[in-house]
């Protein structure tokens, strides 16, 4: 896995209440009525009420955010981070009704325990985390993410990240690119790919997503194309913006600081993040920590978490047919205990 490079990030923290004018991207524009994965059952799970203070760590477009700020009313709060700059303005102008309610972070959400100091913030009791890839980061091609659409090799969500996947699939040894393609897309083939990828690029080097995919999918089956290409990006985005040390660093920081009786909601999309999660949480939810050597519990230890969904909660076919990205989702959500 390549080091992503490190960045200090500047305190860019937007508010309504603020005199900040709100600048509107140019590209790409967003529906604001688009409707969120899962969000009924979010809502409910979570028991969203008056009064709560709710972390969504990944705004995005501000769906989920939109009925949070409905339900906690003026003496509750909602605090969206998301590290697109531009997924930030368009959730400014999707949430403007909520002025003074809402708070915006250009950040990444592991870095909660920084904003509670800086921003002074009440305790919080709710957390949701929408760990999918947003819709416009697929639509707009400039972005790099769709191997369908012809564009820059650059995948990142902040555009004040140095790394690219350009630079990733250049200057990657062909060890890494196999680690890369195996550990982060799953990819069965990961060493003809890598080969493959380190062969190309000697010749030439890659100039867009449709270049690389032309230049490589002579080792791709066939059958299954779509598929491997979508895991091969994928594994590329996640190295790009070091998304699982993300997840492991936010899920802990934002537990650790959640309040006692809160409760946090988790949608992963594919099977690396679900297990981290399930992992995360798995000794958090045991009454009981002795050797399985011991006839009897003697620790009397008691579970820090309880799991409020026993199994994973997947999108309805109705929402999966009007949103066809949902049907990969998995939410999970658990409660905190002490």
């Amino acid at each position: 896995m390549l080091p992503n490079g490190q960045i200090s990030y500047p305190l860019v923290v937007h508010k309504f209440y603020t005199k900040q004018p709100l600048i509107m991207p140019t590209t790409p524009s967003a529906p604001s009525n688009h409707e969120p994965v899962l969000l009924d059952k979010v809502v409910e799970l979570l028991e969203i009420k008056s009064g709560d203070v709710v972390v969504d760590g990944t705004l995005g477009l501000g769906g989920h955010a939109k009925r949070f700020a409905e339900l906690v009313g003026e003496e509750g709060r909602v605090v969206g981070f998301d590290l697109d700059g531009a997924n930030l303005q368009l959730a400014q102008r999707n949430l403007r009704k909520f002025e003074g309610r809402v708070t915006f972070v250009n950040d990444s959400y592991d870095k909660i325990d920084h904003y509670l100091k800086a921003l002074k913030l009440p305790p919080y009791n709710k957390v949701l985390l929408d760990l999918g890839v947003s819709s416009p980061h697929f639509d707009d091609a400039e972005r790099g993410f769709s191997f369908r659409k012809a564009g820059p090799l650059d995948m990142r969500f902040d555009k004040r990240l140095n790394v690219t996947a350009e630079k990733i699939l250049h200057k990657a040894t062909q060890e890494q690119l196999e680690n890369i393609l195996r550990n982060f897309g799953e990819v069965a083939n990961f060493r003809k790919t890598a080969r493959k990828i380190v062969e190309e690029r000697n010749a030439k080097r890659f100039t867009s997503t449709t270049n690389f995919v032309t230049r490589i999918e002579s080792v791709l089956p066939k059958q299954t194309q779509n598929k491997v290409l979508a895991q091969i990006f994928q594994a590329l985005r996640i190295a790009v913006n070091d998304e699982l040390n993300v997840l492991q660093r936010g899920v802990h920081n934002l537990w650790t600081n959640l309040s006692v009786n809160g409760f946090i909601a988790i949608i992963s999309y594919h099977s690396l993040e679900d297990r981290l999660v399930k992992q995360y949480f798995a000794p958090k939810l045991k009454s009981c920590i002795c050797p399985s050597s011991l006839l009897k519990c003697e620790c009397r230890a008691k579970p820090e978490a309880f799991a409020v969904t026993k199994r994973v909660v997947v999108p309805t076919k109705e929402e999966e047919d009007a949103n066809p990205r949902s049907r990969s989702a998995k939410l999970r959500v658990y409660q905190k205990l002490m």
